[in-house]
């Protein structure tokens, strides 16, 4: 990109100084016959130019959106295993109904509520409620945070839905969703709705990370995601035409 924006430069530099050395030459020389037919050329120049430039800002238009990408990742699929990590001994009931067995393992299947008795001289203690909710609103705004950001990232939308499959196939979380609900948006809510509807009806089919893969590949494809990603709320004022809002 330096070295389209270094022929941009020289390309007006050379542009302003024909013309500003035509004033001075003589009529008739080689000099004056060429300044007279830049008129022709300069709109192929121009044309060229138009495109360098329009390459250019492709160019830098990429370089952001994978930016965003890389940051969007942190702040939703690595920030939220980070935050379950950190409250696995608060609420250890809750963590250890994420994720698929196969994900687990056989011999990780019950670890946290182990560790949790063991740290509790032998007692089931009920999770800590504040931890709880914390956790999973944090888990269900990821996914209205995803949905504002579907469209200005380079990832798939089936990598998003297969990594949520690993927290809204959990009952304890499905339950803190129908108390707390009514905090989020409508995009969020119908695509909440639809991953615990979908976990439910495939938690026996899906035998490994593929399965769930090959799912959502196809899902994303269907009207009713497709819906979803557009849906507008009408409680929302920043997506509601003005012209419905003054119509009187």
């Amino acid at each position: 990109m330096n070295l389209a924006m270094t022929f941009i430069f020289l390309f007006f530099f050379t542009m302003i100084f024909l013309i500003y050395a035509s004033v001075f030459v003589k009529p008739n020389t080689i000099l004056d016959r060429f300044t007279q037919k830049l008129p022709i050329g300069s709109h192929f120049l121009i044309g060229l130019s138009i495109y360098i430039t329009f390459l250019i800002f492709s160019g830098t238009y990429k370089e952001a959106v994978t930016k965003h990408s890389v940051e969007t990742v942190k702040d939703t699929l690595l920030k939220t295993l980070e935050i379950v990590n950190e409250n696995k001994t608060k609420c250890p009931k809750l963590i250890s109904s994420f994720l698929f067995p196969w994900q687990k393992g056989d011999s990780e299947t019950d670890e946290y509520l182990h560790f949790h008795k063991e740290n509790h001289g032998g007692k089931d203690d009920r999770d800590d409620d504040l931890s709880v909710y914390y956790v999973c609103n944090y888990i269900f705004q990821i996914v209205g945070f995803y949905i504002q950001t579907a469209k200005t990232t380079n990832i798939s939308d089936s990598r998003y839905l297969t990594f949520f499959s690993s927290f809204y196939r959990s009952p304890l979380l499905k339950k803190q969703w129908e108390k707390n609900s009514g905090n989020f948006g409508l995009q969020n809510r119908l695509l909440t709705a639809e991953l615990f509807r979908i976990c439910e009806e495939n938690k026996t089919k899906w035998k490994n990370i593929d399965d769930v893969r090959l799912y959502y590949e196809e899902y994303i494809k269907t009207e009713k995601f497709i819906y979803i990603l557009n849906a507008v709320d009408p409680t929302n004022l920043s997506q509601v035409d003005p012209t419905a809002i003054f119509s009187f």
